[in-house]
């Protein structure tokens, strides 16, 4: 196989005489990475890859000229097979790993660098993100890997939970965005700023917005025009997030019912009445306008007006 120019092996190149093989020369080809096979050869020796752009195994691990005596071809061979061997282990672990945790990835984008490695299951991972961890896994697959400490495990571990911490802080900034709104809106008689509810430091009662849930989404009518949706006025707080990322109406309504704070629970859906009727029709945006008001008591987001970080609750403690 010398002298061909060959760029890409098959990890069953050598299927079925594998075990049989006792003189392989691939010296002075385009070869990046030598292929899944050659950690199972039976016997290494007569082995020629010199002069390849290898970068698995690196090329400090052959030499620039075939070795000399059958003895050393032995020596480097066994160094390439255990060198083989370790990254598949190591390439498998990854692929089990990902997909117990919602990552999804191909075996092509590990090998012979790591690009692109994870295909779905992000989340809110930045590109500089997903950039930094093709890095490490490429540190960890490919090349002088032995000399990186480092572990498919550690790096797993890390990149869910960088994908959690950056889900809570896109969940937070979302809730201050329509905080913001609210506190404008206090005065409108769709929001009601009086509630209360035990979400402080140790059961404590805290004042909550309440607004009705179809105003979450839903434009609606007024007089001369229309009033647009929580969420529409609310996004452009978070217009740098919204650039990157899509929020789906799922996600918006899971925030306020899974975001805590660090006292617990910050929101709930629930059963509020207004001064006046909030009823919309679900078909043309129309408000229904019931009367007697205080008979419509329906569905409502209750957000707490403070949503403390772990700083500030440390503080209070102190």
């Amino acid at each position: 196989l010398s002298h061909n120019r060959i760029e890409h092996l098959e990890d069953n190149f050598l299927q079925p005489n594998l075990l049989n093989v006792k003189i392989l020369w691939m010296d002075n080809n385009n070869l990046v990475e030598l292929p899944r096979g050659m950690e199972d050869l039976n016997h290494p020796h007569g082995f020629q890859m010199e002069f390849n752009p290898l970068r698995s195994p690196p090329v400090e691990l052959l030499k620039e000229t075939p070795a000399s005596n059958e003895q050393e071809s032995f020596h480097i061979m066994t160094a390439i097979m255990d060198y083989c061997r370790l990254r598949s282990k190591r390439i498998e672990t990854l692929l089990h790993h990902l997909p117990q945790h919602q990552f999804t990835t191909e075996r092509d984008r590990l090998t012979p660098r790591s690009q692109n490695v994870l295909k779905a299951g992000t989340g809110f991972l930045t590109p500089h993100d997903l950039q930094q961890f093709d890095k490490r896994v490429d540190n960890a697959l490919n090349g002088r890997y032995y000399l990186v400490d480092d572990s498919v495990d550690a790096i797993v571990k890390d990149v869910v939970a960088l994908r959690s911490q950056k889900k809570k802080i896109v969940q937070r900034r979302l809730l201050e965005s329509f905080l913001s709104v609210l506190w404008t809106c206090e005065d409108v008689p769709f929001v009601r700023g009086d509630i209360l509810r035990p979400w402080g430091l140790k059961g404590e009662m805290v004042t909550c917005f309440a607004f009705p849930t179809n105003r979450l989404f839903q434009t609606w009518e007024r007089e001369g025009g229309y009033y647009p949706s929580f969420y529409h006025v609310a996004k452009h707080g978070i217009e740098d997030i919204t650039r990157l990322f899509h929020l789906s109406e799922e996600f918006v309504n899971d925030t306020f019912y899974s975001f805590k704070s660090p006292y617990g629970p910050i929101a709930s859906v629930e059963n509020v009445t207004y001064d006046q009727c909030q009823c919309i029709n679900v078909t043309t945006g129309s408000p229904l306008n019931h009367a007697p008001s205080l008979s419509c008591n329906i569905p409502s987001i209750i957000i707490s007006k403070i949503i403390y970080t772990e700083d500030e609750a440390n503080r209070r403690h102190e």
